[in-house]
């Protein structure tokens, strides 16, 4: 998978009342990839710390956020309205630095942070400022300082928007008649005329041929059977038939299983080990891990959990994997009703599944058909979330075929995360963009997924 880096357009604001400070900064940031294209439309998780001194001090303040690109590539949120990891916001002394923002991003939008960058606050918001000094004692005023140098004359601004409409001119002359069109369509044929007199009779015909042999009649009835014959010569013992498909093994204690269409040879174990069957296949000792792409428990693996993922476990292998087809298309659910509980992150598709089916009652939704699914033995499959499916995205997309290999179908993708009243999230798997434009009763595709 090629490495995602992000360029970011840092955009420092601050606002105040004459009262009071608002506690907040507003920041802005435009993300790009390795080749330099914009990251649009996606939920990026972001981390972020005031560092007191220098880039490398101490950690004033630190909260984590997770802000959704436009489609410019742009992330704008406010720093002290983020989920607080440590500090207080309103208790940074402004006066007392420098001060550095730290920012680190995790691109799939969790918080797996790999990609931070530092710089300094060259100037504190007055508002902030001011509300740590409000309590000093005033100082003498001091003398007017000299008249400064005049500054250089700005560039010339933006083009204002375009005036309005000028008044319609008189009608012209009106022009020389056109080229004749060609001839217009056959007309409806007329009314059938009434029929005319009847004719005279022909001369007879000669006689037809001999007419087709009656039905036969009816089978009679069965006669009684006959006195039974008198008991017959024993035969000739046949030959022993061939010996059985199992051939001798190679040590004593092997075994055989049935593979659908041959017995295939388990070798004998040693001792003490425990016989593990692995994606239906019996093997000695314990199963060895999954890999991206295996067909696995019942689908194609197509995510594995990292450290910092909800769920990891450093000594079990956990995933996710995708059915082999979609469902059919299907409606998210309920127009009209706003559930509020459905989340966007890795590890929420299977709770998100549950929330949607307890609130709405239609049948056929998405939600039910994938909780409903019992597919090559699993019955525990769930309608992923947003980033899910997103997840599934950065794996099928780099692929040779992923249309044709893995019956991906061109257009939007339901998720179990809700967007508003009347909207679900959906991810338009191929070109790979946000859709929030499919209504909750719309008919859009479903890919049904499960964890091991």
């Amino acid at each position: 998978m090629k490495k995602i880096k992000l360029l970011f357009l840092f955009i420092l604001t601050s606002s105040f009342l004459l009262a009071q400070a608002p506690n907040k900064i507003s920041y802005q940031a435009v993300i790009r990839n390795g080749v330099g294209e914009l990251v649009t439309n996606s939920v990026v998780g972001i981390r972020i710390s005031i560092l007191q001194g220098s880039a490398l001090g101490t950690v004033s303040y630190s909260e984590r956020q997770s802000p959704a690109t436009n489609a410019n590539g742009l992330i704008s949120f406010e720093i002290g309205n983020g989920t607080i990891i440590s500090g207080v916001f309103s208790a940074i002394d402004w006066a007392n630095g420098p001060y550095f923002i730290k920012l680190e991003t995790d691109v799939n939008g969790g918080t797996n942070y790999t990609i931070s960058g530092t710089s300094q606050l060259l100037s504190v918001p007055f508002a902030l400022y001011a509300a740590t000094a409000g309590n000093a004692t005033g100082g003498s005023v001091g003398p007017t300082g000299a008249t400064g140098v005049t500054g250089l004359t700005g560039s010339t601004g933006a083009t204002g928007p375009q005036g309005l409409a000028g008044v319609t001119g008189n009608t012209g002359a009106t022009g020389n008649d056109g080229v004749a069109g060609p001839t217009g369509p056959q007309g409806v044929a007329g009314v059938t005329g009434n029929t005319g007199a009847t004719g005279n009779d022909g001369v007879a015909g000669p006689t037809g041929p001999q007419g087709l042999a009656g039905v036969t009649g009816n089978t009679g009835a069965t006669g009684n059977d006959g006195v039974t014959g008198p008991q017959g010569v024993a035969g000739v013992t046949g030959s022993t038939g061939s010996t059985g498909t199992f051939a001798n093994g190679s040590n004593p204690g092997d075994m055989y299983y049935w593979n659908g269409s041959n017995w295939i040879i388990i070798p004998i174990g040693s001792h003490g080990q425990n016989l593990t069957v692995c994606n239906g296949v019996p093997t000695w000792g314990p199963c060895p891990p999954a890999n991206l792409g295996d067909n696995f428990q019942g689908g194609i693996v197509f995510y594995i959990l990292q450290p910092g993922d909800l769920g990891y476990d450093a000594n079990i292998q956990h995933g996710l994997i995708a059915a082999n087809n979609d469902l059919p298309m299907s409606q998210w659910g309920c127009p009209g009703t706003l559930i509020g509980t459905t989340l966007v992150d890795l590890g929420e598709g299977k709770n998100n599944t549950l929330e949607i089916i307890n609130a709405c009652s239609t049948a056929d939704i998405a939600a039910r058909r994938c909780d409903d699914l019992t597919l090559n033995g699993f019955n525990d499959w769930y309608l992923p979330s947003y980033v899910e499916v997103l997840l599934m995205y950065n794996f099928f997309r780099p692929l040779t075929n992923p249309l044709g290999d893995f019956n991906f179908t061109s257009g939007p993708y339901l998720t179990s995360t809700e967007h508003n009243l009347n909207y679900p999230k959906c991810f338009n798997i191929f070109p790979g963009i946000g859709d929030n434009n499919q209504l909750k009763n719309s008919l859009v595709r479903v890919r049904a997924i499960r964890s091991f």
